[in-house]
């Protein structure tokens, strides 16, 4: 059982099914997905009807999807992205550039995405 998104087949297959009277770990076997992953699916994704409805259910979930995703901060903040290149310049890894801005800048950012020679020698 691989983890991936669902795909709208994937939530057409759940709706066919569990009209067939299908328990959420048969739905989940025969998709090759956890019973938990079917339950969650249908719980985040009914209608205020009671309704599953694939394309309502994959409208949803591209909301979360992006309502979740925050931009880059190094892509928006100029005065970061100069921190952060000036330190790989001077070698330092990205784990120890994060630590630097948590401890001192109170900033957190995730794993910073670097590629080295992109963000270190572009102007």
């Amino acid at each position: 059982m691989g983890y991936g998104h669902l795909s709208i087949d994937e939530r057409e297959s759940i709706m066919k099914m569990a009209a067939q009277g299908f328990s959420y770990s048969e739905i989940g076997q025969r998709l090759g997905r956890h019973k938990g992953t079917i339950s969650r699916e249908w719980r985040r994704n009914v209608s205020s009807t009671g309704e599953y409805l694939p394309h309502l259910a994959q409208r949803y979930y591209r909301r979360r999807r992006a309502s979740a995703k925050e931009p880059y901060r190094l892509e928006e903040d100029g005065k970061l992205r100069r921190y952060v290149r000036n330190k790989l310049r001077q070698y330092w890894s990205p784990e120890q550039i994060r630590g630097r801005l948590r401890r001192e800048r109170k900033i957190h950012l995730s794993p910073i995405p670097l590629n080295y020679t992109n963000l270190c020698w572009s102007p």
